[in-house]
């Protein structure tokens, strides 16, 4: 989810630089979390006073998607249709590629990877509506971060991802839950006169004992809920992922990204990306 978010932000903010409208048929994972698109069948930016009719399934009209980018990808001589697959020109800039006005069209596969990155000078506020999270979530969303806040004057969120970390990347952003409870009190040491606590957002059951010496709330799974906690915390911390890089993001809230079980990070390598 934190792909395609970052995805379509960016492809949201070419929009308003150069008017490539976006349609958006690989959101229908995740459009009932969002107030914007949750009943909508079709979702596109800018959303225009019509709904596209779409007598088809959300699935069905991704899959129908993929099959006309297939079908174009090897016809090679159609100028209409630009079949783009970024993990095929990682050295070239995509935007580049996607503003070609010879091309009326392009079937995007794939994301956009760092080196392309735009700032979102021009539609952080678009963005930030588009994908504000749906009223249904709203209580979930705040009440921990407000639970805490009754308790301290700093929240920190954290973001432990494990489960997929042990073998992805051959294990280089994964970190012990020790290990992690280590940094924290580290961190904690940056304000002694201040109380702290922590919004822990995880992905598998924690032992509660291992944090006992910090004030937590620690959370397993909810992943629209605890995306959006996080980003109402006063500074993040976590391993190098979208999930929290859109969190600090949409939140504006300053990130330190972990890059060893020895950090010690200072107030000063804590960073709004992106904005």
């Amino acid at each position: 989810m934190g792909n395609r978010l970052f995805l379509f932000s960016q492809l949201i903010e070419n929009y308003f630089r150069f008017g490539r409208e976006i349609w958006i048929p690989g959101f229908h994972e995740y459009h009932k979390f969002f107030e914007s698109t949750k009943n909508k069948r079709f979702y596109r930016f800018p959303v225009g006073n019509l709904d596209i009719p779409n007598p088809f399934s959300k699935i069905d009209t991704f899959h129908a998607f993929n099959r006309i980018s297939k079908v174009f990808y090897h016809i090679k001589f159609i100028k209409f249709f630009k079949v783009l697959k970024s993990y095929e020109c990682e050295n070239t800039n995509i935007f580049e590629i996607i503003n070609d006005k010879t091309i009326k069209v392009v079937l995007f596969n794939g994301f956009i990877f760092h080196q392309n990155f735009l700032n979102l000078k021009n539609s952080f506020n678009s963005v930030k509506k588009m994908f504000s999270p749906s009223i249904n979530y709203l209580n979930l969303i705040e009440d921990p971060i407000n639970f805490l806040r009754s308790k301290s004057k700093i929240v920190v969120g954290v973001l432990i991802r494990q489960t997929d970390y042990r073998e992805w990347n051959q294990g280089k952003c994964f970190f012990t839950s020790i290990e992690y409870k280590n940094i924290l009190i580290r961190i904690e040491q940056l304000y002694p006169k201040q109380d702290m606590s922590f919004f822990i957002a995880t992905d598998e059951e924690q032992n509660e004992e291992i944090f006992k010496d910090l004030k937590t709330f620690i959370r397993v799974g909810h992943p629209i809920e605890n995306l959006y906690s996080l980003s109402c915390c006063d500074i993040l911390i976590g391993p190098s992922s979208s999930y929290v890089g859109w969190a600090s993001l949409y939140g504006k809230v300053p990130l330190f990204t972990i890059q060893s079980p020895n950090d010690s990070p200072q107030l000063s390598d804590f960073i709004l990306h992106y904005s």
